[in-house]
């Protein structure tokens, strides 16, 4: 399993008015619109990934991470 965040942006292009005569202008920005955590648990052997997305990066989303991959995609044995 491994982790990381992404700074989610979006592009604002504010185009300059002009002279007809004159080349357009754009002014470029970039407005910040939070970050995202990605958590990416891969088996090579039996060549299965999963990917979840969260909002935040804390051990709750860690466990909650580790807590849907056993009980969504392995089966659990029950002991007899």
């Amino acid at each position: 399993m491994d982790e990381t965040n992404k700074l989610l942006i979006s592009e604002v292009v504010t185009p300059i008015l002009m002279t007809s005569s004159q080349p357009r202008i754009y002014y470029y920005e970039y407005l910040r619109n939070g970050v995202a955590d990605i958590f990416m648990m891969y088996e090579p052997l039996a060549a299965r990934s999963y990917t979840v997305v969260t909002n935040t990066q804390t051990k709750i989303d860690f466990a909650q991470s580790l807590k849907d991959l056993s009980d969504k995609y392995y089966l659990h044995v029950e002991k007899k």
